[in-house]
């Protein structure tokens, strides 16, 4: 299954974990292309005599879950990293970090207390799930918050004029990836095993039109737990919707998880 938001994703050595984060240095340029695209007109350009005395440094903060199922923590260590290596390629502090780490379903308490009512950064990197992103996107909005969230890939997160930039392709491209696998297979029917939160329900939206188009019928969709899941009674909810009867018989489980 193609995926953006992986679960227990392995530690990576502190050595590899800097050479493996393009999307902590993706994330970290665009924020500083924001900055200077908002930068006035008239502003001096960031080198020569006029940058004799270095400005300040941009500040941005790190939106971010270490120690849950969705673990943060690699990408925080990659974020720190990241900053350090634009920092030192810059030749003075240009950006300063600040981590505000929170548990999930915390993340508009977080951001508020961050942003401090403007006298926090008002560059974000974070929150890393569809979920996450989805609680605190109409905030962000609001106060003029530039959120870039570096995982998050649920359809409906993408709204037009807001303040907000995902680094990962939509659920609707996974989804019809997935739905030719399933067709190119003969797959006629199907059941969705789906987590119950903003990315597994867009992801199982956007699959059942694709599966639509190629098809292949839906036989039935089982949501679970986003934590603490009885995978036991989702088993047996998919066989049942897989059963035999006046529907086709089910050949396949796609579960987004």
């Amino acid at each position: 299954m193609l995926q953006s938001e992986r679960r227990n994703a392995p530690p990576l050595h502190p050595i590899r974990q800097a050479r493996s984060c393009p999307i902590a240095m993706a994330a970290l340029a665009l924020v500083a292309a924001v900055v200077v695209a908002a930068a006035p007109d008239d502003a001096p350009a960031p080198w020569g005599a006029a940058y004799a005395q270095e400005p300040p440094p941009v500040r941005i903060g790190a939106l971010m879950a270490p120690g849950d199922s969705f673990d943060d923590t690699d990408r925080i260590l990659a974020l720190r990293h990241a900053v350090g290596e634009f920092n030192r390629q810059s030749g003075y502090a240009a950006l300063e970090l600040s981590e505000h780490n929170f548990t999930r379903g915390g993340e508009l308490e977080a951001l508020r207390a961050a942003y401090a009512g403007g006298t926090g950064p008002s560059y974000y990197i974070g929150p890393t799930t569809s979920a996450g992103l989805s609680s605190i996107m109409g905030f962000a909005n609001r106060s003029g918050i530039v959120l870039v969230s570096p995982a998050s890939d649920a359809a409906p997160l993408a709204v037009p004029g807001d303040t907000t930039f995902r680094l990962t392709i939509s659920v609707d491209n996974q989804a019809r990836a997935l739905a030719r696998i399933m067709s190119n297979a003969s797959i006629d029917a199907a059941v969705t095993v789906i987590r119950d939160d903003t990315w597994g329900q867009s992801f199982n939206a956007s699959l059942n039109e694709a599966l639509a188009v190629r098809g292949i019928a839906l036989a039935g969709s089982v949501p679970f737990a986003a934590s603490g899941a009885d995978w036991g009674a989702a088993a047996a909810a998919a066989g049942e919707a897989a059963s035999p009867g006046p529907a086709p018989a089910a050949t396949a489980v796609a579960i987004p998880r």
